[in-house]
């Protein structure tokens, strides 16, 4: 899949020297855009605003220990919950740009786990008002997005927004499956005492075509899998399927 927004380009400020702006580039257009014009004032845009850690030196130095094999900290990650408390930005900081964005006209939200993004609700005059940018409409790709067209000015002690524009799209690069692999009606699972239909396994192999890969002794075995999910779902659905 491909993010949603392009992340923004890394901050020219170091969190030492609160006084001083950040400057982040325009993004990309892609060949053959055309800019139409302003972007209509009142756009709704969910933005999210990125906070520098609070000791960027020392977040350095841990993540080269625990990737440096014969370290005395390699592989020794930090704890779930850790790292926020260690390198999130601090009250101080966070409460400073929550000021500084109420005070530019935008709503800032929810801050993040690691203490290093927070939400926020604004328009795009206001945004390209806080932000010393111009946004405009842009026809690229059979569709009509918004783009700052111009850097952006942000506030000391901001590294960087995401959300200016959606000029990226996801999209998956799934291959069409067979309109038989998945032929067969789910089976009824009980074995957690409620009604629940699930594909078997081997159907969902059969789907995505994994006999190859099966063959080749290629099942995942010891494997770890991430997965970048775009919609919402319930941890209690995975537990249902795992005890079918």
């Amino acid at each position: 899949a491909v993010p949603a927004s392009a992340p923004p380009a890394p901050a020219t400020v170091s969190p030492a020297a609160p006084s001083r702006p950040v400057h982040q580039a325009a993004p990309a257009l892609p060949a053959h855009a055309v800019v139409l014009g302003a972007e209509a004032a009142a756009r709704p845009l969910e933005l999210t605003v990125i906070l520098p850690p609070s000791d960027p030196a020392a977040l350095t130095r841990l993540a080269d220990a625990v990737s440096e094999p014969g370290s005395a900290q390699y592989h020794r990650y930090l704890a779930p919950g850790e790292f926020a408390s260690r390198f999130g930005a601090t009250p101080a900081q966070v409460a400073r740009v929550r000021q500084e964005l109420a005070a530019a006209g935008m709503h800032p939200g929810s801050l993040g786990a690691d203490r290093l993004s927070m939400t926020v609700r604004t328009t795009a005059a206001v945004a390209a008002r806080a932000f010393h940018t111009s946004i405009h409409a842009v026809r690229a790709g059979g569709r009509t997005a918004y783009a700052n067209t111009t850097g952006a000015v942000l506030p000391a002690g901001i590294a960087g927004v995401a959300g200016l524009d959606n000029l990226v799209q996801a999209h998956d690069n799934l291959v069409a499956a067979p309109r038989t692999a998945l032929s067969l009606p789910p089976t009824l699972c009980s074995a957690t005492g409620q009604r629940a239909f699930a594909y078997a396994p081997a159907q969902v192999a059969a789907a995505y075509s994994f006999g190859a890969a099966y063959a080749a002794s290629l099942d995942g075995t010891g494997q770890t899998v991430g997965l970048l999910e775009l919609a919402d779902y319930a941890n209690s659905d995975l537990a249902t399927y795992e005890s079918c």
